[in-house]
């Protein structure tokens, strides 16, 4: 939960993460059944010169055989240079890599290497370790770059954990949206000495959730849409922006920003579609009869904007938040219809409080997926047993569906929480103390929505 000391149990990379080592050696085979993924390479330099047995002009029938003595094989690992979470580098060259390991420059870089892995990288490299570099065992890296942020760590795929940025490599990654899924085609496989552990790393294995905050396609999303025709997939259509000016006054008083598109347009879609799974809160619904309005705090959004969101990637919503009742209970039902009409699931809200408890289920890369969503701003737009509705924030429901999902074959359960206040980081105790039951339940990972700002970020201790 945000500000907790604890954090998501993980096999799951979410957001972005990439980067690892090549040799030039030949594609190694991959794959034996005990280790997940084993790269091995036969390396003719260490091998010893055959020997063949000895021979006799008067014994031509020998059963003696030439024999000769298989080369060594070398086991290659995939090596990953990763940064401190919060660093803004998202990839990095070979010869940049090279160069940082060596200590060039005038200010040299301080490098954390796997310590297993150092020399390997050296030689794959072709440089000598400068006195910037340390090698350090796999926990120690992470914790340095936790508490350095311009430090470059390298460490192997499968010490890889959410702590990190992995970084690309010659724009390759490994890890993310636009990962490679053949680990032949990663830039950074260093060649260790026989009898190496293989790398237990399987790119298989990776799989990526994006999980957006509200989205809210009333007001001026539908005017653009569809009162000037752009279509519904002009939403979606945003990338980069400049912030051009910062006006009073929004609400709650607060000042507003002005901005400018700066392309690349259609980023945003294409961030949401190269993951694995995407989910986002849909801050109201999309009923049979929706009324368009450009003010308040009432929205029902024109059911045919959700091809839109269906296109952008989205594979299923939330509707566990507090305008989920704007179009009353037939909107809630006809929402939930409507979503199922383009093919995007749904989970936090239903016609009764037993069918919005449900989580909505996805299996990716052999992993099951549970996602679960409450609602915890006010208690109007919540289900009953008799009432269609958002499921309420209640720590004794959200205990019990979690314990559900997992005797159901959850290996991953994610808690959407509609929470908090709006345009503020802060949290609140409401935050706090369900973050923190929700993962003592047995959530792997706690996303919340609402505030409309980016929130603190926690990591359960040990992850």
């Amino acid at each position: 939960p945000p500000g907790s000391d604890r954090a998501m149990r993980s096999g799951l990379i979410v957001g972005v993460l990439a980067a690892i080592v090549v040799t030039g050696c030949p594609l190694p085979a991959l794959g034996t059944p005990d280790s997940g993924v084993a790269l091995v390479m036969a390396d003719p330099a260490l091998a010893p010169p055959p020997t063949v047995g000895p021979t006799s002009s008067s014994s031509p029938t020998s059963s003696s055989s030439p024999t000769a003595t298989a080369p060594l094989a070398h086991v290659l690992v995939p090596l990953v240079p990763v940064t401190g979470f919060w660093s803004t580098q998202r990839s990095i060259t070979r010869q940049d890599l090279a160069a940082a390991l060596s200590g060039a420059g005038t200010s040299p870089r301080r490098v954390l290497v796997s310590v297993d892995d150092l020399v390997a990288l050296a030689a794959e490299l072709g440089v000598r370790p400068g006195p910037n570099v340390r090698a350090l065992p796999p926990a120690e890296v992470l914790a340095q770059l936790a508490t350095t942020p311009t430090a470059l760590g390298i460490l192997r795929a499968e010490d890889v954990t959410p702590r990190v940025r992995a970084l690309e490599v010659d724009g390759v990654a490994l890890f993310g949206g636009n990962r490679v899924k053949d680990l032949g085609a990663w830039p950074l496989l260093v060649a260790e000495p026989p009898g190496s552990r293989p790398t237990s790393f399987d790119p298989d294995a990776v799989w990526t959730l994006m999980a957006g905050g509200d989205v809210m396609l009333d007001r001026t999303v539908y005017k653009r849409a569809i009162g000037e025709g752009r279509g519904v997939d002009d939403p979606w259509n945003g990338g980069l922006a400049r912030i051009t000016a910062r006006v009073c006054c929004g609400w709650p008083g607060m000042r507003i920003i002005r901005a400018e598109r700066i392309g690349p347009a259609g980023a945003v879609r294409t961030l949401i579609r190269r993951a694995d799974i995407a989910v986002v809160n849909l801050e109201g619904p999309a009923p049979d009869d929706p009324v368009h309005r450009l003010f308040g705090l009432v929205f029902t959004m024109d059911p045919r904007l959700l091809a839109g969101v269906q296109r952008a990637g989205i594979d299923a919503v939330s509707l566990a938040n507090n305008h989920i009742h704007n179009g009353g209970r037939s909107g809630v039902l006809q929402t939930i219809r409507n979503l199922g009409r383009v093919g995007i699931g749904h989970f936090g809200a239903g016609g009764d409080l037993a069918a919005a408890r449900r989580p909505a289920w996805f299996t990716v890369a052999g992993t099951r997926l549970a996602i679960l969503g409450y609602n915890g701003i006010g208690r109007a737009a919540n289900a009953s047993s008799a009432r269609a509705g958002a499921a309420p924030l209640s720590i004794s429901i959200m205990r019990a569906e979690i314990r559900a999902a997992r005797r159901a074959g959850a290996d991953v359960v994610a808690v959407l929480p509609h929470w908090g206040a709006e345009y503020t980081d802060r949290i609140t105790v409401q935050q706090r103390t369900f973050g923190r039951e929700a993962l003592a339940a047995g959530a792997d990972l706690v996303l919340g929505n609402h505030s409309h700002w980016a929130g603190p970020i926690g990591l359960r201790s040990g992850n």
